[in-house]
């Protein structure tokens, strides 16, 4: 059995705001206090074969705040 929670809802349940469900990443970190610096590209093709290092590096930035948001969400739930 697996079980998916999307980020943006765990954090409407989390912090009791319904409206964060439809919050992109970057509402998301600012709403937990988290500050996140722009990549300075827009998202890649994720279709692409090829990426450039700037992609790479938008990529890894969204993972990372992404481990950050999860991480602080379910240290307020413990």
């Amino acid at each position: 059995m697996t079980s998916v929670v999307e980020l943006n809802e765990l954090a409407a349940r989390v912090l009791k705001k319904p409206d964060l469900s439809t919050y992109g990443l970057a509402e998301l970190a600012s709403e937990v206090g988290i500050d996140v610096k722009p990549a300075g590209t827009k998202a890649p093709n994720w279709k692409s074969i090829v990426f450039s290092n700037e992609e790479i590096k938008f990529a890894i930035l969204d993972a990372y705040t992404i481990y950050c948001i999860g991480d602080k969400l379910l240290g307020m739930v413990a």
